[in-house]
């Protein structure tokens, strides 16, 4: 049964031009648990300021999911002080009971691994079934079920507002891709863990599609991600807390794209494109080597 009495337990969700079957299942959620919807669409999505038990707040274009759910992290955190969020997508797929569940594993887990940072569930592929796995580190288990990683997605994670307090809120000049990356790094850098536990598991569709080419397997995202991609690459490939490994592997794959993606992808020249403005963009301004305490 799910627990919607738990105050301490708050959603997250941030929106971006959503489908219809993606509304509803916000407002099924909004039912059930307090929480922000923060959307960053240019139009709005719902009438209100509320939807039933959730606040609504509508950007009026994209900010970026760092931005958008940094300002669900303030709103909540001046209503409820002290709580554990829990952060999801539009598409993220859950039951019901999937925020309580993972709040109170997170609760759970803590008492035993008091440094931990996040919590995410096993990630499973949308269109294969198949649960996601690293292709450069392999799984540590810190505990019976549950996997310490460098980093795991935002989407189904779940962190409390001491924690929060202690890493800083996600860096908005990412914009989009590494935000999640970025701040368990940070949490790492600061001796906490970031864990998946297999208890709990969600589907979720990263970038359009996987492919192989030869012995190189990547993951195909939409031409205009690759600027964010390549620009995030050069400034995090600058700080320190930033796994060395992390940077050549994917400095490689980057720097390979560049050759076989205007062969061998739809849309490959334009993401080529893209790719080079991110590149041109990064290198002219690095802005992460001037990072802010946050």
């Amino acid at each position: 049964m799910v627990n919607t009495n738990a105050s301490s337990v708050v959603v997250v969700i941030v929106l971006y031009n959503p489908k219809d079957k993606e509304v509803s299942n916000v407002k099924r959620l909004s039912l059930l648990y307090d929480g922000v919807i923060v959307d960053n669409s240019c139009q709005r999505n719902f009438p209100g300021d509320y939807v039933n038990k959730m606040r609504y707040v509508s950007m009026g274009k994209n900010v970026g999911i760092a931005a958008a759910q940094n300002v669900g992290i303030k709103c909540m955190m001046e209503r409820f002080g002290c709580c554990r969020f829990v952060f999801l997508d539009q598409d993220s797929a859950c039951n019901d009971s999937y925020p309580s569940d993972i709040a109170e594993e997170y609760g759970r887990l803590k008492k035993d691994l008091p440094n931990l940072a996040t919590l995410g569930p096993m990630v499973v592929d949308a269109d294969t079934s198949n649960t996601y796995s690293s292709s450069i580190y392999a799984d540590k288990f810190i505990l019976p079920g549950v996997v310490v990683r460098t980093h795991i997605i935002s989407s189904g994670s779940c962190v409390d507002s001491e924690t929060l307090s202690a890493v800083g809120l996600y860096d908005e000049r990412l914009f989009i891709d590494y935000v999640d990356s970025e701040w368990c790094w940070r949490a790492t850098s600061l001796g906490l863990a970031c864990c998946i536990t297999s208890k709990l598991s969600m589907s979720h569709r990263i970038g359009r599609k996987r492919i192989s080419v030869g012995i190189f397997k990547d993951i195909v995202s939409s031409p205009n991600r690759y600027y964010f991609q390549y620009r995030n690459y050069i400034w995090l490939a600058f700080l320190r807390y930033v796994p060395l490994r992390w940077k050549v592997n994917t400095g490689i794959k980057n720097i390979v794209r560049l050759f076989y993606f205007p062969l061998f992808i739809k849309d490959g020249v334009e993401s080529c494109l893209y790719m080079w403005r991110g590149i041109f963009s990064g290198m002219a301004r690095p802005k992460m080597l001037c990072r802010n305490k946050k």
